[in-house]
């Protein structure tokens, strides 16, 4: 940003006083907002803040708070400052629907931030198909998230195939209720891990059999899937899945999973590679009892074998959790040599960058992981969506407004948050290119697209190995 005075001002100000503004001079001049004010615009953040997700829910509120700090610091929208209330789900399904029923019905907030994972924004789909709330969650990517009205994965596929021709040509109509989502849809990232595994390196085949062994849940499944059509497709082979409980609370079944993966890797099926499909927590878990077995049965496995981790992997808390002395944050983890691939959350663009500095001043011994910036950009788009429509109550004009401003004519970017904002509420046709990377929804799915990296664990840190651009997965999808 070369906003000087407001970056230099948040640098200074921005933990402990998140809801102090900051005119376009860099001067500070509004009050924090307090209950009784009617100065202020409630957003909610309904996150995993505890339990086996807690990472990613910790991710998104950093990045949604470093967002709320930043607009606030020059002056809020219409007039107001922006506050978030924050909502932690444990983790828990039927919780995260019980907190988001309650905000809407007894405090009004209807727009927020979340859930954190598939698995919790699946329970409130009902309540965003009766248009009663708008929520864009910065990590929660399953296709079981797309399409509220279809029956079926077809249904869902004809559905979007057709979307613009049949629903939306009277452009002054808002699109239907959709969950919004600041990361790619898992559809890609199946496609990318299928693409890695399968890639030839020195006229050889990465991996030219696998197994899968997935989360057994909507995030797992649906991944699973994809990745298992597409080895079939290409005529290699791949074993039937392998289940992993949610919970992580059955130490003897991760243990016979890793087994399992070992007995796979001898004739006749002969596997050379492992994915593992799971989220941060369950991963960390499995590859701790994949590690011991692997320590207690020497030679079980061939030495060419490797593992390659969803977007689960590419998490901190993946680290962290799967240390071997989980106290010593020395400690060699799990995970080590094996490879994440993900959506590049992350990108080398001056925006990413932009963030990254404002995301330190805010935290500056923390990693901002990979949801800071996809929550970071669903608070600046939902800001921005209310300004445009000028309404922080009908969802409606701001669902609509969403989907305008990720896709118009005239590119704004989050280092101009001053002109983004102005541009927005004066109505003007925008694109928001976002720290996270290009963030353009799909009208019928609330989805945007992505480019996917792949990184390698190496002393317990993630090193970039290569890329896949979004045109070319969403080409092979």
């Amino acid at each position: 940003m070369k906003n000087a005075g407001c970056t230099s001002l948040l640098s200074m100000l921005f933990v402990s006083t998140l809801a102090v503004g900051c005119s376009d001079k860099g001067q500070a001049d509004t009050p924090p907002p307090t209950v009784e004010s009617a100065d202020k615009i409630e957003i909610a953040l309904v996150a995993s803040l505890s339990g086996p997700d807690q990472g990613v829910g910790a991710e998104a509120q950093r990045g949604a708070l470093t967002a709320i700090g930043q607009i606030n610091a020059l002056g809020g929208i219409m007039g107001k400052q922006l506050a978030l209330r924050i909502v932690d789900d444990a983790s828990v399904p039927t919780t995260t629907a019980t907190k988001v029923k309650e905000l809407a019905e007894k405090d009004k907030i209807v727009f927020g931030i979340g859930p954190s994972t598939s698995r919790t924004a699946k329970e409130i789909l009902p309540i965003v198909k009766s248009d009663k709330i708008l929520y864009i969650t910065p990590s929660a990517t399953s296709s079981e998230l797309d399409c509220l009205d279809a029956a079926s994965s077809d249904a869902c596929k004809e559905y979007k195939d057709n979307f613009d021709s049949v629903t939306w040509t009277d452009k002054t109509k808002p699109p239907p209720p959709v969950l919004f989502k600041t990361a790619a849809p898992d559809s890609m990232l199946a496609t990318a891990l299928a693409q890695f595994a399968s890639e030839n390196v020195e006229s050889t085949r990465r991996c030219n059999s696998i197994a899968i062994v997935r989360q057994e849940d909507s995030y797992g499944i649906p991944i699973s899937d994809v990745l298992l059509r597409k080895y079939k497709l290409l005529s290699l082979r791949v074993a039937d899945p392998i289940s992993l409980d949610p919970t992580i609370d059955k130490t003897q079944a991760l243990k016979d999973a890793a087994a399992r993966v070992a007995d796979l890797t001898k004739a006749p099926s002969n596997i050379a590679c492992q994915v593992v499909i799971a989220l941060p927590g369950v991963a960390a878990a499995y590859m701790r009892a994949f590690k011991d077995f692997k320590e207690s049965n020497p030679g079980k496995l061939p030495s060419t074998f490797l593992t390659i981790g969803s977007d689960g992997f590419r998490q901190d808390q993946f680290i962290v959790e799967g240390r071997v002395t989980p106290n010593d944050p020395t400690s060699a983890t799990a995970g080590e040599g094996s490879y994440a691939v993900a959506a590049d959350t992350s990108p080398q663009t001056p925006e990413y960058n932009q963030f990254l500095a404002l995301f330190q001043a805010g935290y500056p011994n923390v990693s901002p992981g990979r949801y800071s910036s996809t929550a970071y950009d669903a608070v600046v788009m939902l800001a921005g969506a209310m300004a445009k429509a000028r309404t922080t109550t009908d969802i409606a004009l701001v669902r609509k407004a969403l989907v305008d401003i990720s896709s118009g004519r005239t590119r704004r970017t989050p280092d101009k948050m001053v002109e983004f904002l102005a541009a927005a509420t004066a109505g003007e046709d925008i694109d928001y290119e976002g720290a996270s990377g290009t963030l353009n929804f799909t009208a019928a799915t609330g989805n945007v697209p992505n480019d996917f990296g792949v990184w390698q664990i190496e002393n317990a840190t993630f090193t970039r190995k290569t890329k896949f651009e979004a045109s070319t997965l969403t080409a092979n999808e």
